[in-house]
């Protein structure tokens, strides 16, 4: 995963400010820097603290080994049954089976 430019205590810091009152164009104007940004992160944070976003971004992290695990054993599992199966397609074109 990509590393963040932004540390979590900076984008709580960011949210808490959007929900103390904040205009949001004022956020973007001086710590932000995209609109879209400060949307993204509102809609990942959700009101999650330092802790809670540290704890996503641990997760997110994991999950994408995870998967990478996984697709890994697919391709192990997928190999040789794909050659089995050559083996055999080819002995039908002679007539051996």
């Amino acid at each position: 995963m990509a590393k963040n430019r932004y540390a979590e205590e900076q984008i709580a810091f960011v949210i808490s400010k959007h929900e103390s009152g904040t205009a949001i164009a004022d956020i973007v104007r001086k710590m932000v820097g995209s609109e879209q940004r400060f949307y993204l992160w509102e809609k990942e944070s959700a009101g999650m603290g330092v802790a809670g976003l540290r704890s996503l971004e641990g997760l997110q992290e994991e999950n994408n080994k995870l998967k990478q695990l996984v697709a890994g054993l697919s391709l192990a599992k997928k190999m040789p049954q794909d050659v089995a199966l050559e083996k055999c397609l080819s002995g039908a074109r002679y007539g051996r089976l």
